[in-house]
């Protein structure tokens, strides 16, 4: 989180009167102050009256999310509306887009200039570092329910796909962009015709469309 001060200067004279507000981050909660004032009272206001130090102590709420079902019209983006092509072919491949804005999730920040992970079996997750190879270790969604990688996962169709040809299903491609006005923006990664399996064994599989949108400043994440 962060702290305001009023008034805001790099030192203060003996008895000024200080009020200090503490405003946690997306997905955390303000607990308290401590060190030397200590109370959970926010914001609070003191006399500084020596070489203080006062602390915000800020607790992480992971997970904690409100699902909602909404209807929409399936917005596409494309390489002529300005979007970027992360992946023209791949299979279990991941390649990495430097995140456009911050964005917390699950509580924990990352800052711009992290990474968003993404995978050609329709899933992704945020990284410190940029993540770029092919994990078939990973192509199954079963991993979602044990402490196998990936983790921090959002999984808008996390199945054994492809982004290659199959079978007389010509190669499909990972879009993404960022739209939106600083402060409100919104990042799309799309999967765009991809195969729903990764081969024709069991018959021709279908094509797929779909998102994933990250929303600046609010933290929504929508599939």
């Amino acid at each position: 989180g962060t702290v305001t001060a009023i008034p805001a200067q790099a030192t203060y004279p003996f008895h000024t009167l200080l009020q200090l507000t503490a405003t946690p981050f997306v997905g955390n909660t303000f607990v308290s102050w401590s060190t030397d004032v200590n109370t959970t009272f926010n914001p609070i206001s003191f006399y500084v009256d020596s070489a203080m130090t006062v602390t915000a102590n800020f607790v992480r709420n992971p997970m904690e999310y409100t699902r909602s079902t909404f209807s929409a019209t399936y917005a596409p983006i494309s390489v002529g509306t300005g979007a970027t092509q992360l992946m023209t072919a791949g299979d279990d491949s991941t390649r990495s887009i430097a995140l456009p804005f911050q964005f917390t999730f699950s509580g924990i920040p990352f800052p711009a200039g992290n990474f968003l992970a993404v995978n050609s079996d329709g899933y992704a997750y945020f990284s410190r570092s940029s993540v770029v190879g092919s994990f078939p270790s990973q192509a199954s969604n079963a991993n979602l329910y044990t402490v196998a990688a990936p983790n921090a996962t959002l999984a808008p169709w996390y199945d054994d796909l492809a982004v290659t040809g199959v079978g007389s299903n010509p190669s499909g491609q990972v879009l993404y962009q960022t739209q939106g006005a600083l402060g409100a923006r919104k990042l799309t990664v799309q999967w765009t015709n991809v195969s729903s399996y990764f081969n024709a064994n069991s018959g021709q599989p279908r094509q797929l469309n779909f998102q994933l949108l990250l929303y600046e400043g609010t933290g929504v994440i929508e599939f």
